[in-house]
């Protein structure tokens, strides 16, 4: 029979690479296919399916947004006469407060004067317009007359300048008192 050699095995330590012919394109590019383009896909379609799910979430946000916006809206237009209304009041509120803060000094004079009034007497003007005040009274007695005369006259803590004529009615049936004054009373600031 024939023995067959076997080969030894060889043992030893090589630090040199082997060397091989340089590699072509195709062989580089498999070669940065199989590492690195593959993470470069994944890492590109990990995104896209982040994209993805982000833009259902931002979708599903939006249609609750705007079907909030609508709800809101519908209840504001219910409530708009409403709103009208109370600004209309509030508006007419001011100007009442307005118009009282404006007529308090007034009331304060026409009181003076309803006070100072002889009994029979009637008084057919009162005005009142800045610091001025115009009366026109009507009596059958020219003694009510003198007695409202005095009164005005003796107010000077209330008025100055005053000015009354006095004249009798063409029918003989009373007589007319017309009286022009200045209104000095610290209550009357306009």
């Amino acid at each position: 029979m024939l023995k067959s050699k076997k080969e030894p095995i060889k043992t030893g330590i090589n630090l040199l690479r082997e060397s091989t012919a340089p590699k072509t394109f195709w062989e580089n590019f498999y070669v940065w296919a199989l590492t690195i383009g593959r993470y470069i896909i994944v890492g590109t379609g990990a995104v896209v399916l982040s994209v993805l799910i982000s833009r259902f979430s931002l979708d599903r946000q939006i249609m609750n947004i705007r079907s909030n916006l609508r709800a809101k809206i519908s209840l504001l237009e219910t409530f708009k006469d409403t709103e009208e209304d109370a600004r209309e009041l509030q508006n007419l509120m001011l100007l009442g407060t307005s118009l009282e803060k404006q007529q308090e000094p007034k009331a304060f004079v026409y009181n003076e004067i309803i006070q100072i009034q002889p009994e029979n007497s009637e008084i057919e003007l009162l005005r009142i317009e800045g610091n001025e005040l115009t009366i026109s009274a009507y009596s059958n007695d020219i003694t009510a007359f003198y007695n409202f005369e005095d009164a005005f006259k003796r107010r000077k803590d209330l008025l100055y300048d005053v000015r009354i004529t006095k004249t009798e009615k063409e029918d003989n049936s009373g007589y007319e008192l017309n009286l022009f004054a200045k209104i000095i009373s610290p209550e009357f600031t306009l």
